[in-house]
């Protein structure tokens, strides 16, 4: 998916994107559907997007806590919001494409998909952890 249909995604299920200053993060979000995202702290296309869908993935899978919740807790809600990025983005078929079009490390699957490659060894961890991959 590229940016502009993550955006038309959001915008079709309800979800309001604003360009927002933030001094100390790059995102948040609402559970009522609004996304704080401070673009000026986006330094490539690619990054928007995957930062947007992250927000969108705690929207989808209801994925909130406090500034207070124990780490353990809040990696639980990073990882559900980072697992429905990375099945928006990477769907698992489309990865299977991209390696047998002979993409075989982590920046190219990242020009492929349109994403950063930090999101690339996000992404390949999740789907290791459900065990349908291999990824070194």
């Amino acid at each position: 998916m590229t940016l502009e249909e993550i955006k038309l995604y959001a915008e079709e299920s309800g979800a309001e994107i604003s360009d927002v200053p933030l001094p100390d993060m790059d995102a948040f979000c609402f559970p009522e559907g609004w996304i704080a995202i401070d673009r000026s702290r986006m330094e490539t296309p690619a990054r928007e997007k995957v930062v947007t869908t992250h927000e969108l993935g705690h929207i989808n899978t209801g994925s909130f806590y406090s500034v207070i919740t124990k780490c353990d807790i809040k990696e639980k809600h990073e990882y559900r919001a980072d697992k429905w990025a990375a099945h928006k983005l990477m769907p698992f078929s489309e990865i299977q494409e991209a390696l047998r079009s002979g993409v075989r490390n982590d920046w190219e699957m990242a020009e492929f998909f349109g994403v950063t490659e930090k999101f690339v060894a996000r992404a390949m961890d999740i789907y290791q952890r459900e065990g349908l991959l291999a990824w070194t």
